[in-house]
């Protein structure tokens, strides 16, 4: 299956029973794994994209290096887990010191 260009299906009827069979073929869209499915930029609807075009496509923008550049793992750069240890060790304290309750802590 290919596809030239995006093809946008838009739902928007008040009838339980179309809406029920367009959700049923979205579901059944989402599990092509040939197809990318997802919100239009503007506007309500469904996009469907061939998957390889997609990404071909995506791979041709992030490598234009006049508009990107590799800067290395993402673990050199990415501190959540740090951050994430830290705010750990707080909560914890608080709990400590009765603060916070167990449950907020959960």
């Amino acid at each position: 299956m290919s596809y030239d260009t995006a093809h946008a299906i838009c739902v928007d009827s008040g009838d339980f029973r179309m809406q029920k069979e367009y959700l049923e073929v979205y579901r059944t869209l989402q599990g092509n794994t040939q197809l990318i499915v997802t919100k239009p930029d503007k506007g309500s609807g469904v996009v469907l994209l061939d998957r390889t075009d997609y990404v071909s496509k995506m791979m041709t923008i992030l490598n234009d290096t006049t508009k990107f550049v590799k800067i290395g793992p993402a673990s050199n750069y990415d501190f959540t887990a740090s951050i994430e240890s830290v705010f750990q060790h707080r909560f914890s304290k608080l709990l400590d010191d009765r603060i916070i309750s167990k449950e907020v802590y959960e």
